[in-house]
C-alpha cells in the first residue's frame, strides 16, 4: 500500500514538472515568435510580419464588405540627419518616431511596421480613406510635436515626416492585392515629397 502511494506521489510530481516545463517552453516559443516578428531597433512590426499581415487582411477583405487602408510614411531628410548628428542620434530618432506612430494605432487590429530604413507603414483594417487621412495627419503633427532638432528644414528646424495614403474597398475586387496597395501609397508619398514634404497626400486605387 505504501509503495502504491509513493508511486502515485512520484507520478504527480512528474506531471507537475512536465506541466511547468511545457509552460516554460510555450513562453519561450511565444517570445521567439514575437522577436522574429519585431524590428529589433524600433520594436514595431518588421517587414516579415507586415507582409503576412497584409496578405491575411487582403484575403479577409475579399470575403467581406469593408475597406483596408495603408499609410506609408518617411522621415524627411533623414540621410542628412544622420550625416549631421550621427547614426546613434539617427537610431534614437527612429525609436521616438516609432513610438509616436504606435500611439495612434489604438485598435488591436491596426499594425505599425518598419518598412525599411526611415520608412514606416501603418495598416488600418476596416478603415475608409477619409479616416486614414485623418490618422496620417494626426501622425504628422505627433512627429512635429516631438521637436527633434534638425538643421536641414529651413522653416521649422525640426524632424518632420511625409505621408502617402491609399485604400481598397471590398468593391475593388480586381485590385485587392498587397502590392497594389503599397504601390499606390508609395505614389502618394512620392507626391507628398515633391510637393514640399511634411504633408499628407492620398492616392486613389482606381
Amino acid at each position: 500500500m505504501q509503495l502504491i502511494r509513493q508511486l502515485r506521489n512520484a507520478n504527480l510530481l512528474l506531471e507537475e514538472k512536465v506541466k511547468e516545463r511545457t509552460k516554460k517552453l510555450n513562453e519561450q516559443n511565444k517570445l521567439l515568435e514575437e522577436i522574429s516578428n519585431t524590428d529589433s531597433l524600433t520594436s514595431v512590426a518588421n517587414r516579415r510580419f507586415l507582409d503576412l499581415f497584409l496578405s491575411i487582411e487582403c484575403k479577409r477583405l475579399s470575403r467581406n464588405t469593408s475597406s483596408l487602408s495603408l499609410i506609408m510614411c518617411d522621415i524627411d531628410h533623414f540621410k542628412i540627419f544622420n550625416d549631421i548628428y550621427g547614426h546613434q542620434a539617427g537610431d534614437e530618432c527612429l525609436k521616438k518616431v516609432a513610438v509616436a506612430l504606435l500611439s495612434l494605432a489604438r485598435r488591436g487590429t491596426d499594425c505599425v511596421a518598419r518598412y525599411g530604413g526611415e520608412e514606416f507603414i501603418i495598416v488600418l483594417p476596416d478603415t475608409k480613406i477619409e479616416l486614414a487621412v485623418h490618422v496620417a495627419e494626426t501622425a504628422r503633427k505627433a512627429v512635429e510635436n516631438l521637436c527633434i532638432p534638425h538643421e536641414k528644414p529651413a522653416k521649422d528646424k525640426i524632424v518632420t515626416m511625409s505621408f502617402g495614403v491609399a485604400s481598397i474597398s471590398s468593391e475593388d475586387r480586381n485590385y485587392i492585392d498587397p502590392s497594389i496597395l503599397i504601390s499606390k501609397a508609395d505614389d502618394a508619398l512620392y507626391m507628398a515629397k515633391e510637393a514640399g514634404r511634411n504633408r499628407v497626400i492620398e492616392s486613389k486605387i482606381i
